[in-house]
């Protein structure tokens, strides 16, 4: 690996370091608390129950969309999977269903604010303009609210590579540019139907 390479690698690690000790600083005392959930109980309960129960599908093999417990002895059917739950799912293997939205709800903060900083650094070639735009989008008052417990919708860092691989697509002809974007569009879209809606 070059020195240049290397150098921009460690401006890379910086960057996400930085946006992870802003996410430190503004949820202070959540980083300290991975054992509880953040802001109270809410919606976050039912987030947290559907990490437990993807958890308990996969390793003792029961039905991923249908629950017997609830409303039993019907019980009831369920689709409203967010990408989230399963990106939270090994988390929840290691350490449990709580730690593992503290973990989501964590990154959510930090890639947000990567991932557009990615995007406006590619279209301005200004790396503090990027960062500066990365702490907007990624810690902005909307993402504070709804991470308290709307877990679909703090799901926003595939947005900003939609965008990015969409704009390089239509300005070039690399097939696999159009590929990246098909990709983060389905990202997008299996995190939130809201975002999907919106990148439509």
């Amino acid at each position: 690996m070059t020195n240049q390479r290397l150098a921009s690698l460690r401006n890379e690690l910086f960057v996400l370091f930085f946006f992870f000790l802003t996410w430190v600083v503004l949820t202070f005392p959540v980083a300290l608390h991975f054992d509880e959930l953040p802001g109270g109980f809410g919606d976050n309960l039912l987030w947290t129950w559907q990490i437990g129960w993807l958890k308990r599908s996969i390793l003792e093999h029961s039905p991923l969309l249908h629950d017997p417990n609830v409303f039993y002895p019907v019980g009831i059917d369920q689709s409203n999977f967010s990408l989230n739950v399963f990106l939270a799912f090994p988390f929840a293997v290691l350490y449990g269903p709580v730690f593992a939205y503290n973990v989501i709800f964590a990154l959510s903060f930090v890639l947000s604010g990567y991932t557009m900083y990615r995007l406006v650094r590619y279209f301005t070639r200004n790396s503090l303009a990027g960062v500066f735009s990365g702490l907007i989008y990624g810690f902005s008052p909307y993402r504070m609210a709804h991470g308290l417990g709307h877990f679909e919708i703090i799901g926003t860092f595939w947005i900003p590579l939609f965008i990015l691989y969409l704009h390089k697509t239509m300005t070039g002809k690399n097939r696999s540019d159009a590929m990246a974007a098909a990709i983060f569009f389905v990202l997008t879209a299996l995190t939130s139907g809201y975002y999907a809606a919106i990148a439509s």
